[in-house]
C-alpha cells in the first residue's frame, strides 16, 4: 500500500468487519498487521506450522486415495459443502482427494507449492476435517504423493500433533480470525493462498 494511503487502512478495516455473523481471516499478516489484528480483536487460529512426511505414517492395507471428480461414487459419502470444496479447488489447481480409511471417506485438499526460496517442493494442507482425520489418512496420502515426487507436507497448527511424523515450527505462517467460529487449522479454503498462489 502506498504510504500516503496507509492512514486509511484501519478505517477501511473497521468498516468492513462490522458484521458479527461473518468469519474474517488474515492468513499472511505482516508485522504491522499483527498489531492491527490485535487492536480489532482478531485471535490466533494457527500459531505455527507442522512440516511432516506423511510417507512415514502407517497405512492399513485396504486404505486408498482417489482423486475427486463429480462422477466418483465416493463423493456421495461427503456433505454438499465438502463436494463443492473438492470440485472448486480441483478447478483452481489443487489436489482434491478422497481418502478411504477403514471404510470412511475423508475429504482432503492439498496445494502444491515450494518453500525455502523455491527450492523445496511440498504440499500445503488446504482442507481436512480435523487433525485427527489427517493423521488417520496420512500414510496412504504419503504413498500417493510419493508417486508424484512429493515427500513433504505442511499443516497449520497451534502445537505438535501426535501421530504426524514431523516437526512443529512455532510462529511460522501464523493466522488470525475474527468472528463467531474459529476456522479449523486445516482449513484454508478459498483464501489468497489458493486463489492467488501466495
Amino acid at each position: 500500500m502506498d504510504a500516503e494511503f496507509r492512514p486509511y487502512a484501519s478505517r477501511m478495516i473497521a468498516t468492513v468487519i462490522l458484521r458479527k455473523d461473518v468469519v474474517y481471516t488474515n492468513i499472511s499478516p505482516s508485522p504491522g498487521t499483527v498489531r492491527l489484528n490485535k487492536a480489532f480483536s482478531f485471535r490466533l487460529f494457527s500459531g505455527g506450522q507442522i512440516a511432516f512426511l506423511p510417507i512415514l505414517n502407517g497405512m492399513p492395507r485396504p486404505d486408498r486415495v482417489l482423486e475427486a471428480h463429480a462422477d466418483l461414487a465416493e463423493m456421495a459419502e461427503l456433505t454438499d459443502n465438502e463436494r463443492y470444496i473438492l470440485l472448486e479447488h480441483a478447478a483452481l489447481g489443487c489436489l482434491s482427494l478422497i481418502c478411504v480409511c477403514d471404510g470412511l471417506a475423508l475429504p482432503l485438499v492439498l496445494k502444491p507449492r515450494r518453500i525455502l526460496h523455491g527450492l523445496v517442493p511440498c504440499c500445503q494442507i488446504v482442507y481436512c476435517r480435523s487433525h485427527a482425520d489427517l493423521v488417520r489418512c496420512a500414510g496412504v496420502v504419503g504413498r500417493f504423493l510419493l508417486r508424484r515426487g512429493q515427500l513433504l507436507c505442511l499443516v497449520d497448527a497451534m502445537g505438535p500433533v501426535p501421530g504426524l511424523s514431523g516437526r512443529y515450527f512455532p510462529n511460522k505462517g501464523i493466522k488470525y480470525f475474527k468472528g463467531p467460529k474459529s476456522p479449523s487449522p486445516g482449513d484454508l479454503t478459498f483464501t489468497e493462498m489458493v486463489l492467488f498462489g501466495s
